[in-house]
């Protein structure tokens, strides 16, 4: 046990406490498991709580130092001795009282001009197992959320192996839109699906032009520009 004094008494700071542990059966001879607890005192208290074990299997437990919901205790990353300012961390995020259910959360950020820190939620794994991106409570199995747009920030970029040619995935306003960038990272060509129904072809290849060669309207009417003109043709 570890304590300190403030002003005029010693209070209890810390504690490295081992045990039997009994919770894998009754020790015996030959027979001894153990397991190490580490406690410590929170600000404005001086009663020492169990953060940390290790039990007679080798498993390291964090447990909950409260029955409430919010933030639990989190694996901080942080800068080098004499600063110790939180860079990333992985933490544990309970719901609800009842059953417990926890949400694994994933920060980072980096520290502004000033020193201070920034650290931010980046994704989030719901007790229910679904996974947020820029979003805490996703409701589907993979759900992103941020600004986002076709060129230059999209939802999903995607590549192949060792080929530097991308493709993505995006939503734009609530329309969907898939392109072909190449390595310059304009389009080249996409798909896009409005919310409101309509459908659009383009293509330009590498020259970035990116024009609409094809148009499905929502009373299913079909438009075809012609190549290198600015007349097109309907169907419907």
């Amino acid at each position: 046990l570890f304590r300190g004094s403030g002003t005029s008494a010693f209070a209890d700071a810390a504690a490295i406490r081992a045990h039997v542990d009994t919770g894998t059966g009754t020790a015996g001879n030959s027979d001894m498991p153990g397991r190490l607890t580490f406690w410590t005192s929170k600000h404005g208290g001086s009663t020492v709580i169990e953060r940390l074990r290790i039990d007679s299997g080798g498993n390291l437990d964090i447990p909950f130092a409260d029955n409430v919901v919010g933030l639990k205790q989190k694996i901080r990353f942080v800068t080098e001795d004499s600063y110790f300012d939180e860079v990333a961390y992985i933490s544990a995020v309970r719901t609800a009282i009842s059953n417990a259910p926890t949400d694994l959360v994933f920060g980072t950020g980096p520290l502004d001009n000033s020193g201070n820190v920034n650290t931010e939620e980046r994704l989030r794994i719901v007790s229910g197992g679904n996974i947020g991106i820029g979003i805490t409570n996703p409701d589907g199995l993979l759900t992103i959320k941020g600004d986002s747009d076709a060129t230059t920030t999209p939802s999903i970029r995607l590549l192949d192996g060792s080929d530097s040619r991308e493709v993505s995935i995006s939503n734009q306003s609530g329309d969907f839109i898939a392109s072909v960038h190449g390595t310059d990272n304009a389009a080249h060509g996409h798909i896009k699906l409005f919310e409101g129904g309509q459908i659009d072809l383009n293509n330009g290849g590498a020259s970035g032009s990116n024009v609409n060669r094809l148009r499905i309207f929502t009373d299913g009417q079909v438009q075809v520009s012609a190549a290198n003109t600015s007349t097109h043709f309907s169907v419907g």
